[in-house]
């Protein structure tokens, strides 16, 4: 069976193959403005992952990775981790986060950089690089550093921590993971190698660098734009909300522009895509 990707709302993937599902960035969870206001308690919300589970058909899960510790990236993953028997694998921050809570039983696994973790046929090779800033004229970055080793569940609690890409290898097609839109020297090891480049589009420096210096140095046949949702709202919201400045349109028109035969694969919530492995 070929390999079968879906969205789930903000940076949130699922990965399948027919027998096992790796899950990236899953979260259903979203904050209200009293959370950015007043730091409050910001926790997984039960009903939202176990409808957002069911809603996604994800079954089979078998490993669960976040690319970093901020709360749209990990609020959820003790919570799926409970729910479906999958552990977590990731660095010292998401421990914090996803063993916080004695009352929920969550998995954990710590691994290191480039430490390859089989998952059924799939392996997944995590790998470190950096957050981009949130500003450009200005080094600013939102929450850096290392979650508190006392954390607890402040909304401002949920720093960066480890920020991972992920390479994931697979009989039916070799896969991309990088969430952030700034190129990452040791991305081009895969260059040519890889059928399918997942890229988060916020935070970029500018639509040239982001086609020009990024996605056509990877040389995937499917590239498929991550982040780019509203964020905030719950997931029956988004589809009509897409964050000021993602421009999908233009990034598409560029690829056309420049390379005529990559694939500009817009996720839809709900709906499964095939990965098409790159002709021999």
């Amino acid at each position: 069976m070929a390999l079968e990707a879906r969205w789930l709302g903000v940076a949130g993937l699922s990965i399948a193959d027919g027998e096992t599902t790796v899950l990236i960035d899953p979260v259903f969870t979203k904050p209200s403005l009293k959370h950015w206001f007043f730091n409050s308690d910001f926790r997984s919300d039960l009903a939202r992952v176990k409808q957002g589970l069911a809603q996604n058909q994800i079954r089979n899960a078998k490993a669960v990775f976040a690319s970093h510790c901020h709360f749209d990236h990990a609020v959820d993953l003790a919570r799926i981790s409970e729910i479906t028997g999958a552990p977590i694998y990731g660095g010292v921050s998401l421990k914090r986060i996803a063993l916080a809570d004695a009352g929920i039983q969550a998995k954990f696994v710590e691994v290191g950089d480039r430490e390859p973790i089989q998952v059924g046929r799939f392996k997944v090779i995590p790998y470190r690089r950096e957050h981009p800033p949130i500003f450009h004229l200005r080094p600013l970055k939102f929450l850096p550093g290392e979650v508190p080793s006392e954390f607890q569940y402040k909304f401002y609690d949920y720093h960066e921590g480890e920020v991972w890409g992920f390479r994931v290898e697979h009989p039916e097609g070799n896969l991309l993971i990088d969430q952030s839109s700034h190129f990452f020297e040791p991305n081009l090891e895969y260059a040519g190698k890889t059928d399918a480049y997942f890229v988060g589009v916020a935070n970029k420096k500018s639509l040239k660098a982001l086609v020009e210096e990024n996605i056509l140095r990877v040389r995937a046949p499917q590239v498929i734009p991550l982040h780019f949702d509203f964020f905030l709202l719950q997931s029956e919201k988004l589809e009509a909300f897409i964050m000021p400045g993602m421009e999908l349109d233009l990034i598409e028109s560029r690829l056309r522009e420049f390379a005529p035969g990559i694939s500009f694969q817009r996720p839809v919530l709900g709906r499964n895509f095939e990965i098409k492995r790159k002709a021999p």
